[in-house]
């Protein structure tokens, strides 16, 4: 019978219930298998087997030792203990150990790539989840061959991870996530594709990273992809050298290879068996309830929205019994009493259920993830949000639905989440519970438009490109900027990522209502009601095109809830403004948290800010007193808190707590301060529950 992956690994899986294994003809049939694929489109899976082995090795016996052949056959060399190695296989092992003093030990391609970075060479990977493609970030900085490194990362969520992971370098760098923060001789931005565009510290970059390259290519978060493509170009007009890296792929524009002379590596190496279980049942979620009661192990459990997490974890939570884990009890009662008695993701909590989207709080979505990878949670309830690069410990992942929101899914996507299942070092077999037919194998190629000045490459994006390194057919397309009456090109590149038409469309309608919008516009500090509606429905009209919902459907409803939400004094009143007859508790909830991150907190500043400049320069050019948005602006974007809470928050203190801290710790004016004072303090602060008091003190922990 000739060998196939099929059969062996039929086997395999028989060899752990059956006590009459021939191991050693099954071990030579492996041998066989791993030397006929070496090097082959199909070596990956000669790994699957050897990591199948791998699981069981407590049931080889005598033949361990093999095992430990094959595991260095197939470049695991993570999974080698090194006391029990013989000479050339502890030779390997060391020679797959990074030269920066640490106890990294590289799998076979992890160290090529590094090799490729410290020979000064570009890399772009293409490499599965389990790959350990951070491993390697970690390790260049541990060479300290660079002073200043930027990391790129596509959420906040992400962001606090990479810094938590990265701030045992401390002795060796100063770690930035904001702005605000003074750099010093070594530094390590870590920052979204936001906050680089915007920090001007960020001046001699020598090595920049970013993780999750595929948002480069312009998709439905078009305004995203936008402004990661304006951070690369920041970027690579300072550093020499980077690191970009993603899931599967199939590849990259051949201009940008060309152009920064980068390597793309495409590799299937994984760490980690992904064991696919399919059903078709007559009611997904009733069946994937039960499947949840009979599992023992970490599951993710993946929905396409945040309402259907919100139904999916109540049905689950009404089967299962209290959690007995005192950390998602704790965490429970603290949510009720901070941000309403009613809410259903304080329950969930109270049966062991994490609940993750895009429209919690970025301390909560951090809480709950923690909970979950320490054992506190056994579920976690999750949308697209929780695959773009955070890293949880679960062995189980059920994909109960095959969209994102309202569209299904690519096999991108799928392979992404299908990803999240297993983790090296922890579970060898991660498995994968289906209720739909997984999308046909087709991975995409990725544009990155400002480089290439394709067809997906915006007039916001072409204007910010230097003129001599514009295309006939760009430079043709973006001309009409270069010379505007009435905008000067600076100011439209100032905005970075807004359409400069939109820009001149906005200042022509101020000049042909001078008097009256000069009015309306001229406000400092505060405006009136008024001059809010005015201001709110210009850019409502001209920046938006009705594009963004998140509460509000409207100019004059925008600046309604923009000026409630700064005079709600605690969360439960800011719900009751958003609130409507008929509508339950938790969609209430979670409309004010949507509003206030995506429009309050994001999207508001940022159109304020491109506004307020173009007011300026119109009233300034005309000899009017402009008016000055940046006071409320601030107040806004913090939800009328201190900016030093809003970013305590983002390393893992809730606003609530880290008010309680700010003030305590003597209202410290800048965040470099805060956190000084914050890391050489005891932890307690008066007033603070127990609970409160061990969240301080993690975060304390990870400065």
């Amino acid at each position: 019978m000739p060998l196939s992956l099929e059969r062996l690994r039929k086997e395999i899986v028989d060899a752990r219930t059956t006590e009459s294994t021939d191991w050693f003809s099954l071990l030579r049939d492996v041998s066989s298998f791993l030397n006929a694929t070496r090097g082959s489109a199909d070596e990956a899976k000669g790994q699957e087997l050897v990591i199948r082995l791998l699981d069981m090795r407590h049931l080889l016996g005598q033949y361990d030792s093999i095992l430990d052949a094959f595991v260095r056959e197939a470049g695991l060399f993570p999974y080698l203990e090194p006391d029990r190695l013989g000479l050339s296989d502890a030779i390997a092992y060391e020679a797959h150990r990074p030269a920066t003093g640490s106890d990294t030990v590289f799998h076979r391609v992890q160290g090529q790539v590094f090799q490729l970075l410290m020979s000064g060479q570009s890399v772009v990977l293409s490499a599965p989840t389990s790959f350990g493609k951070s491993l390697i970030v970690d390790a260049v900085v541990a060479s300290r061959r660079f002073h200043n490194i930027v990391i790129v990362v596509p959420t906040l969520a992400l962001l606090d991870e990479t810094r938590r992971r990265l701030a045992r370098f401390g002795p060796l760098y100063r770690v930035i996530t904001h702005s605000s923060q003074k750099p010093g001789e070594r530094n390590i931005f870590v920052h979204t594709q936001e906050r680089v565009i915007e920090n001007e510290n960020i001046k001699n970059t020598d090595f920049f990273v970013i993780d999750e390259f595929y948002k480069l290519n312009p998709s439905d978060e078009s305004e995203r992809a936008q402004t990661l493509n304006l951070a690369f170009y920041k970027l690579s007009k300072q550093a020499k050298q980077f690191y970009m890296l993603g899931p599967n792929i199939q590849g990259i524009p051949p201009a940008f290879s060309d152009r920064f002379r980068c390597i793309f590596i495409k590799t299937d190496f994984n760490t980690v068996v992904s064991e696919i279980h399919k059903f078709d049942v007559d009611d997904d979620l009733q069946h994937a309830i039960q499947l949840c009661s009979r599992l023992n192990e970490p599951t993710l459990i993946y929905v396409q929205s945040p309402n259907r997490a919100r139904t999916v974890a109540t049905r689950l939570k009404n089967v299962l019994s209290e959690s007995s884990s005192p950390e998602a009890k704790a965490s429970a009662a603290w949510v009720r009493a901070n941000f309403h008695p009613q809410w259903m993701f304080a329950a969930a909590l109270d049966a062991g259920i994490g609940v993750h989207h895009g429209r919690l709080p970025r301390s909560l979505t951090q809480l709950v993830v923690r909970n979950f990878n320490k054992g506190a949670l056994k579920y976690l309830v999750c949308t697209s949000t929780l695959i773009e690069g955070v890293n949880t410990r679960a062995k189980n992942v059920i994909i109960l639905d095959n969209k994102i929101a309202t569209r299904k899914f690519d096999y991108f996507t799928f392979s992404n989440i299908r990803g999240r299942s297993g983790r090296m070092r922890e579970h060898f077999i991660g498995h994968v519970y289906l209720y739909h037919e997984p999308p046909q194998e087709d991975l995409p190629f990725i544009d990155i438009p400002i480089v290439t000045q394709s067809a997906n490459a915006s007039d916001a994006l072409l204007i910010q490109v230097d003129a001599d390194e514009l295309s006939q057919a760009s430079a043709d397309k973006v001309s009409k900027y270069y010379n505007d009456p009435l905008l000067p090109l600076e100011l439209l590149k100032e905005n970075a990522g807004i359409d400069p038409a939109a820009q001149i469309d906005i200042a022509n309608a101020i000049i042909s209502d001078f008097h009256n919008a000069h009015a309306m516009l001229n406000w400092r500090g505060y405006p009136s009601i008024p001059q809010l509606r005015w201001t709110c429905e210009l850019i409502w009209k001209y920046f938006t095109n009705g594009r963004f919902k998140s509460g509000a459907g409207s100019g004059s409803q925008l600046s309604f809830l923009l000026s409630m939400t700064l005079r709600a004094k605690r969360f439960e009143d800011a719900v009751e403004l958003f609130k409507k007859d008929g509508m339950d508790i938790d969609e209430a909830i979670e409309l004010t948290l949507d509003f206030q991150r995506q429009w309050a907190e994001f999207r508001a500043p940022n159109l304020l800010s491109a506004l307020n400049r173009i007011q300026r320069h119109i009233f300034e050019r005309y000899n009017r007193q402009p008016g000055n948005y940046e006071a409320y602006i601030v107040q806004i974007e913090n939800l009328g808190r201190s900016p030093i809470v809003n970013a305590l928050d983002e390393y893992g203190i809730p606003t609530q707590i880290g008010q309680v801290v700010w003030q305590q710790l003597g209202t410290p004016d800048t965040l470099d301060l805060t956190l000084d004072r914050l890391r050489s303090s005891s932890s307690f602060f008066s007033g603070l529950t127990l609970f409160e008091t061990m969240l301080v003190a993690e975060v304390r922990n990870t400065l």
